[in-house]
């Protein structure tokens, strides 16, 4: 377990930075990300479309061919806090190979 203190873990959950990424990577203002936006997020860090697809894949925990604002904080505070190999926010990036 990390050694956060009960107000760490209040900033780590309740950071307006992870919501303010989801609204520029929601470049249509339309409240979810699309394949496409999602696509484009990756291409700003040089990362290719297949990677994204893979990544998008993994996210979209309800499958239903968006990420909602939900499912991407939960997955970019998962990425910060989880230990566990298989958690979906250690996608958030894709693959470290």
């Amino acid at each position: 377990m990390l050694n956060c203190t009960s107000a760490d873990w209040e900033r780590l959950y309740n950071d307006p930075l992870i919501e303010t990424l989801f609204d520029i990577v929601d470049s249509d203002g339309d409240g979810h990300i699309s394949q496409q936006e999602h696509s484009l997020f990756f291409s700003v860090f040089d990362l290719d479309a297949e990677q994204s697809a893979f990544v998008f894949s993994k996210l979209d925990i309800d499958q239903d061919g968006i990420i909602s604002k939900k499912e991407f904080v939960s997955a970019k505070r998962e990425f910060l806090s989880e230990r566990e190999p298989g958690a979906v926010g250690n996608w958030f990036w894709g693959s470290v190979e």
